[in-house]
């Protein structure tokens, strides 16, 4: 292929659209190391126990939706604005009730859930405790800062606004805010990908990594990358999560 045929694929990789939080056709496309715990069996032998749950952050509801012993009592929040109308579609089928949040103000009164789950999205830790009933359990798998930091590196790009983000700076957050830490967990791995279309879709779906990301903007590097990977097969990132699980003292 030469460097026109490249550029005219990478921008309609990049035009795609993106809906939800379903990374399935990225998914299909990329092969990552495993973290070192299993999310979803832990949030599900949580619920096991439990008559109310949010999930914070739910994207388009795929998540949550898949879950197995949900309790009666089941509520979600959603900040990207044209995820509500995904997750309410989905969520809906269910009785789960779907509400915006902004800012991290999470928006139910005092002392409403037994269990929060969180999978790769922001909170305000004093909030999280506020909403919690007592003994109340938080679970959050989160994103580290070092995720996909290679790729600013690579491309010439400013650094992510979340690179101070780790394990220690949440936890410290979390016992500030009144809870006790009882499982705390970090992962470095990767995520590999095989082409370069894949990898500028997935910039589309992270626009938070690279603010300024255009494919003119970033077109020589993003090159280079393609004849990287012709080389080599792959094209690896950094993969940084990181896992807490927590109660509320009082």
């Amino acid at each position: 292929m030469d460097e026109r045929e490249l550029i005219v694929q990478m921008n309609d990789a990049y035009e795609r659209n993106f809906t939800g939080w379903d990374f399935d056709l990225i998914n299909s496309k990329t092969d990552e190391s495993e973290d070192p715990w299993d999310y979803r069996q832990i949030v599900e032998t949580a619920l096991q126990t439990k008559t109310s749950v949010l999930d914070m952050g739910t994207g388009g509801g795929e998540f949550l939706f898949s879950l197995k012993n949900l309790p009666s009592r089941v509520c979600a929040t959603e900040g990207y604005e044209k995820n509500l109308p995904v997750a309410k579609k989905r969520l809906e089928k269910k009785g789960i009730e779907v509400k915006f949040i902004s800012a991290n103000k999470i928006p139910y009164e005092c002392g409403q859930f037994d269990i929060i789950i969180n999978r790769h999205e922001s909170f305000d830790a004093q909030e999280v405790h506020r909403v919690l009933k007592r003994k109340g359990v938080f679970i959050t798998q989160q994103v580290g800062g070092m995720n996909d930091s290679n790729l600013n590196f690579d491309l010439n790009a400013k650094a992510g606004v979340y690179l101070t983000w780790n394990l220690f700076k949440a936890a410290e957050g979390l016992e500030k805010a009144g809870f006790k830490i009882e499982r705390k967990a970090n992962s470095i791995g990767y995520t590999r990908f095989y082409d370069i279309m894949t990898l500028v879709y997935y910039l589309k779906c992270i626009p938070w990594q690279i603010e300024d990301f255009s494919i003119d903007t970033y077109r020589d590097r993003l090159i280079s990358i393609h004849d990287y990977i012709s080389e080599n097969g792959y094209y690896d990132l950094i993969r940084h999560r990181f896992l807490l699980v927590c109660s509320k003292k009082s």
